[in-house]
């Protein structure tokens, strides 16, 4: 006796149909997606920070290596100080501006007699006029600004671009406001 296996049962299948060739979907061209920063605040805080990258010195989160501040670097240099980000509050001659706003005020960061400070205010009735003198130097401009109250931002400017003069520079208000009280900054341009 014999016996013979059912075969399968098989859908018929429908012969490929051809389509037709279409040009292919014109790709965008996409910029490149740039590589986080671990140095900036959308850094994930669950992320470690990557590894320095071979050649790199990682100075931690005071590194100053900005082409900006190559000419205070290099007025660091040339005076004998570390381009060391510590450097940059340090105040090597006590006299109460740091290393920075020394370089700003073109003053001499070794010697304590040579800072940038308001002299003398002088005040007069006959006509109103305020004269406000300052110590200075030959290589930086300067600006006024005056204020009626101490608020830092009701300051306004009242003049700029007064060139500084060698030891001190003037500058009369012969405007001053009518009120009894005015508050004035000088200021170096930069």
């Amino acid at each position: 006796m014999s016996i013979k296996a059912p075969l399968p049962q098989t859908e018929p299948v429908a012969p490929p149909v051809e389509e037709p060739e279409t040009a292919p979907e014109p790709v965008e061209p996409t910029e490149p997606k740039p590589e986080p920063d671990p140095f900036q605040p959308d850094w994930p805080k669950e992320r470690p920070l990557p590894p320095p990258k071979a050649g790199t010195v990682d100075l931690g989160p005071y590194e100053n290596q900005s082409p900006a501040l190559l000419a205070l670097f290099m007025w660091f240099q040339s005076n004998g100080i570390s381009t060391h980000a510590s450097s940059l509050y340090a105040d090597l001659d006590h006299d109460g501006m740091n290393n920075v706003q020394e370089w700003i005020a073109g003053t001499d960061l070794t010697n304590a007699t040579s800072n940038f400070r308001l002299q003398s205010l002088s005040l007069s009735n006959s006509p109103a006029r305020a004269k406000l003198t300052w110590t200075s130097v030959t290589n930086r401009a300067y600006f006024i600004e005056r204020s009626t109250n101490l608020n830092s931002r009701s300051f306004s400017i009242i003049k700029t671009n007064i060139a500084g003069l060698l030891q001190t520079t003037s500058f009369t208000d012969s405007n001053p406001p009518p009120t009894a009280r005015a508050f004035y900054r000088v200021g170096v341009q930069q």
